[in-house]
């Protein structure tokens, strides 16, 4: 898989509508300038691509980890901004409900779903306010690497 598109292509068509769909999914500017979650999403993805090519599971966890931000989707009512709390637990649903496909992809999907699952735990406005027990957790997982690899490219921007 080159591009964004090839795993587009070879998702399953209930998933493509899934990620289609994130086109809907407004996002803060301040966190994710690119406006949507499936331009995001794009973005991401093709930054692990690029940077971990060789990586399945860094890949795979760029393309499903926003997925549930459509169905978690709200306006914060005193800012009128967009939010999605509680998607990376929609999107580790549907890491199981696609790990099929995950696995036809080359990738573990207990892996993808470890990324997924924490991708927000790992953003430093919250690993910094989480306490130490709930840190040694993570970081004792076999699967951290992957996890703090994959924070390098989850930023908003075209950068």
């Amino acid at each position: 898989m080159n591009k964004f598109r090839d795993l587009y292509k070879a998702s399953p068509p209930d998933l493509r509508k899934i990620v289609f769909d994130q086109w809907k999914a407004k996002q803060n500017p301040q966190w994710h300038p690119e406006g949507n979650t499936l331009k995001h999403i794009i973005v991401v993805t093709m930054r692990a691509i690029k940077q971990f090519g060789n990586n399945k599971n860094i890949i795979l966890a760029a393309y499903f980890h926003d997925l549930g931000k459509m169905a978690t989707y709200a306006k914060h009512p005193k800012t009128n901004q967009p939010t999605a709390y509680g998607h990376e637990f929609v999107s580790a649903k549907l890491v199981d409900q696609y790990q099929a496909f995950i696995k036809q992809q080359g990738a573990d999907v207990e892996t993808v779903k470890f990324i997924v699952a924490n991708h927000m735990r790992a953003k430093p406005s919250t690993w910094d306010k989480m306490r130490q027990i709930k840190k040694d957790l993570i970081i004792k997982d076999p699967r951290y690497k992957d996890l703090l690899d994959f924070t390098t490219i989850d930023k908003g921007g075209l950068v």
